[in-house]
């Protein structure tokens, strides 16, 4: 999977919130595998896409070649309390293959504001 290609596509489906940093710059609010995103002390306004390449990955053989079967995570929350989740989900589910979407959490007690899901996909490498 090229993560900067799948990056571009959800950007490209326009919805995306925005992280805005302690130096009051503004960024899409979406991050691909880094620890480090964003900054402690940014915000989250709308919806944040955060995409875990690899939380589990699995080797088998096929037709004589190793195959690395990798799953990851899709961290969908919803900062706005207007929306929900659902649109995100559809738009999306297509991007990513062998998905299984988990259950939403919806807004709680102290946390009215954010609503989460999280999908789970898989994806496919060759190793010999």
């Amino acid at each position: 999977m090229n993560w900067i290609t799948l990056r571009t596509q959800i950007l490209d489906l326009q919805i995306v919130g925005l992280y805005t940093l302690p130096n009051g710059d503004t960024l899409p609010a979406i991050s691909i595998d880094t620890k480090l995103f964003p900054p402690a002390g940014a915000t989250v306004e709308g919806l944040e896409v955060v995409v875990i390449p690899a939380t589990r990955i699995e080797r088998t053989q096929y037709l004589g070649r190793g195959i690395l079967n990798y799953e990851g995570e899709c961290l969908i929350r919803q900062f706005n309390p207007v929306n929900d989740t659902l649109d995100a989900i559809q738009k999306l589910s297509p991007l990513f293959n062998r998905i299984r979407v988990a259950p939403r959490v919806f807004p709680s007690t102290g946390f009215a504001e954010i609503e989460t899901v999280t999908i789970t996909f898989e994806y496919f490498g060759e190793h010999d």
